[in-house]
């Protein structure tokens, strides 16, 4: 019998297909995955304009439990939910639109150090924001 000897065998004509045959499909299954959109690599990617990002002056980023990202800007408090942004300014409540910093508690509150209203929180259900000295304002 004419074959190759592998690891103390003997491999004829048909086990030589079955090495070729498993050879191939080795290689190309990961090709195949890739192709079909299977295999997807996050990648970290710069927001800015072309996102409608309103300014890029942010001063402080946090995340929700939701998983959206809260942001601290010189143009109010921003929302990012993984493809477009939403503003709170003036219009909406805020008593002050230039934000230092932020933090989101335990109760989902946002909470706004401000140039010049101190520290402000915006309520769980995102309608209205309460400054330190109790004052409201309606979303």
């Amino acid at each position: 019998m004419v074959g190759v000897h592998v690891a103390g065998a003997q491999c004829g004509h048909a086990g030589k297909g079955w090495i070729a045959f498993i050879l191939v499909v080795a290689l190309l299954l990961p090709a195949r995955a890739l192709a079909d959109g299977l295999v997807t690599l996050p990648w970290p990617r710069r927001l800015g304009p072309a996102d409608a990002l309103p300014t890029a002056a942010i001063r402080a980023i946090d995340e929700d439990q939701d998983g959206y990202l809260w942001m601290a800007s010189d143009d109010g408090l921003l929302r990012f939910d993984g493809h477009r942004f939403r503003a709170w300014r003036r219009e909406q409540g805020l008593p002050d639109g230039d934000l230092r910093a932020l933090h989101v508690d335990a109760q989902q509150r946002i909470w706004l150090a401000t140039a010049s209203q101190g520290l402000v929180a915006l309520s769980a259900d995102r309608r209205v924001f309460h400054s330190e000295t109790g004052e409201r304002g309606a979303v």
